[in-house]
């Protein structure tokens, strides 16, 4: 598919693995005749310890995993992500129970989720990435 020249939005077509060969639409945003996605897939959060954690985005908090984990509200800034929420709990489908508020008052632009199973760990990525972020919003999911 061939964008119209300079559009300040335009659909790009990508297709996922488990999308069962199906293209989904995103949107990218034109920046002198290149385009970007404004949200990766995948977002990398540095803790207070320097650790690393691999998070990777839940397009629609409806397809958030029944298991249990860590999950960021994140907007991004260019290349830059600004985290507006952190927390850890049993189940990650409780983790879109304040989506729509960091969307509309941080202007939330991705669910990010990362899988594990152990209490301990969950606890100590969380104090970590919360020690180094200190986001805004608290989350209702972790009560």
């Amino acid at each position: 598919m061939t964008c119209p020249p300079n559009p300040a939005w335009a659909p790009t077509p990508r297709t996922e693995k488990g999308f069962r060969g199906r293209r989904r639409w995103t949107l990218a945003l034109a920046i002198d005749g290149a385009y970007h996605r404004p949200v990766q897939d995948h977002l990398d959060l540095q803790g207070a310890s320097g650790a690393t954690y691999r998070f990777r985005l839940i397009p629609e908090p409806g397809q958030l995993p029944a298991t249990s984990g860590n999950f960021a509200y994140v907007r991004w800034r260019g290349a830059t992500p600004q985290v507006f929420c952190l927390g850890a709990v049993n189940n990650l489908g409780s983790a879109g129970r304040d989506w729509d508020e960091a969307v509309r008052a941080h202007g939330a632009s991705g669910l990010y989720v990362r899988l594990n199973v152990a209490r301990a760990v969950r606890d100590e990525e969380h104090a970590d990435l919360f020690e180094k972020h200190r986001p805004p919003m608290v989350s209702r999911a972790e009560a």
